[in-house]
């Protein structure tokens, strides 16, 4: 519950930076969001070997995103 209810304010955290065209601290807003949803997932499925990459990768993703709609 606790998990869940962190990956809940993450995201709404997530999109106000995204809102506020802020990409920094959107993208770092993503990798904690996938974070908490990768607790509460590898708990069901038990494989943590790709949680990292995949936070690098949400970070990426919402940075260029952001950055490229600003302009």
């Amino acid at each position: 519950m606790i998990a869940m209810a962190l990956t809940d304010m993450c995201w709404a955290y997530y999109f106000m930076k995204v809102e506020e065209r802020n990409a920094p601290q959107a993208g770092m807003w993503a990798v904690l969001l996938f974070l908490s949803g990768a607790v509460v997932t590898t708990n069901y499925v038990g494989d943590n070997t790709l949680v990292f990459a995949a936070a690098l990768g949400a970070f990426i993703g919402t940075y260029f995103t952001v950055k490229f709609k600003k302009k």
